[in-house]
């Protein structure tokens, strides 16, 4: 079953492939969503962008201790999907 794709989650999507701003509330809600989505579910074009989203968050440390580990697991489950 497909989760709520929420508004900020959204929009992540659509910056694939260039560059824009997200807001750190829409930042808290796309870690919430990463934190607890299926990795099959995301859209083969999109597991770089979520990738560098999670690079990136994780530079800047933006990242809330909750959400912290499982967007790792989700960094490294969306690596091994690429290569299969």
């Amino acid at each position: 079953m497909e989760l709520f794709m929420s508004a900020a989650y959204k929009k992540l999507l659509s910056l694939n492939e260039k560059e824009g701003d997200l807001s750190s509330n829409e930042c808290n809600e796309i870690n919430m969503h990463l934190s607890i989505i299926d990795p099959n579910s995301i859209p083969d074009d999109q597991y770089q962008n979520i990738k560098d989203y999670i690079d990136s968050s994780l530079a800047n440390n933006s990242v809330s201790d909750e959400h912290l580990e499982p967007l790792k697991i989700i960094y490294e489950q969306i690596c091994e999907l690429q290569t299969s």
